[in-house]
């Protein structure tokens, strides 16, 4: 089980050249999955009366900016690769 955790941590981490993840891609992809994830969890809150649908929307929607900022990100360093 720890080996399966440490060679998981060992695809996040970055290269020893640079700051960012492995790829801009991947980068990409761990932000889709955190996306679906936290706006579930913003959902969640709110049915339950803990957030309020404004504060939902709000927080949904930077989360949004996120993951279009990743996307543009992704697909420019895929275009310069090319």
């Amino acid at each position: 089980m720890a080996e399966a955790t440490e060679s998981a941590h060992e695809d996040r981490e970055t290269d020893a050249t640079s700051e960012r993840p492995r790829s801009d891609r991947d980068a990409h992809l761990a932000t889709l999955e955190s996306f679906g994830a936290r706006s579930a969890r913003l959902c969640r809150l709110m049915r339950k009366g803990r957030l309020s649908p404004e504060r939902c929307y709000l927080a949904i929607a930077q989360l949004w900016i996120q993951l279009s900022r990743s996307e543009r990100r992704a697909r420019s360093s895929e275009e310069q690769g090319r």
